[in-house]
């Protein structure tokens, strides 16, 4: 199961609430609520449907950040919306991680699914300058020295954190997982040198 889930980070599109607006639909811009920081890869993929919509759609369509709270302050924001089909919400992985953590008591069931629009596998990386050549080299260290190696995610209940997890609950390594309101911070800490290692979706490294 694990595999599967750490190989399927995925975002869809969801309304909040059951129905849309009665009559003709869209009269006016949309808006699209990504619960992660500018610069991330789940805001990119909203920027590129945000590109796209009003060829589609005749209308345009707005993203608006919502971070904070491992994405539950977005999801929330998108929930509490009015169910008129207006207000959207680019929802990820981690809403199914909320109840099991007691950081939200929103599910899966709050929303209604309109389009799958990504997935991601989850991947670990290093700057170009690191003294880990591959995953070997970095087990090894974590080996040696534990609590040293600190590897950045996306987010408590994110799937790379999962994956970071359970890398170390399978190898026996104790290492510093360092959570950041989205993939685009996470990375910004990795670039500065801030963190040993960054775990995130390959995608967005790419």
């Amino acid at each position: 199961m694990l595999k599967r889930i750490a190989v399927a980070a995925l975002a869809l599109v969801a309304l909040a609430g059951p129905v849309f607006a009665q009559g003709k639909y869209p009269e006016r811009d949309i808006t699209l609520i990504v619960p992660w920081a500018p610069g991330g890869g789940t805001d990119a993929v909203a920027r590129t449907l945000v590109k796209n919509a009003k060829q589609y759609l005749g209308v345009g369509m707005n993203v608006v950040n919502r971070t904070g709270g491992t994405g539950a302050v977005g999801m929330q924001a998108a929930d509490s919306a009015r169910a008129d089909g207006y207000t959207l919400g680019l929802i990820t992985f981690h809403l199914s991680s909320y109840r099991h953590m007691g950081v939200s008591q929103l599910s899966y069931r709050d929303f209604e699914p309109i389009g799958l629009v990504n997935r991601s596998p989850a991947a670990f990386v290093v700057k170009t300058n690191s003294p880990f050549a591959s995953l070997k080299d970095m087990v090894e260290y974590a080996k040696a020295n534990p609590g040293v190696v600190t590897v950045a995610n996306s987010g408590a209940g994110a799937i790379p954190h999962l994956a970071a997890m359970q890398l170390a609950k399978q190898l026996g390594l104790k290492l510093t997982l360092v959570p950041f309101d989205g993939a685009a911070p996470a990375r910004t800490a990795l670039v500065g040198g801030h963190v040993s290692v960054l775990a995130t979706g390959a995608d967005e490294v790419l």
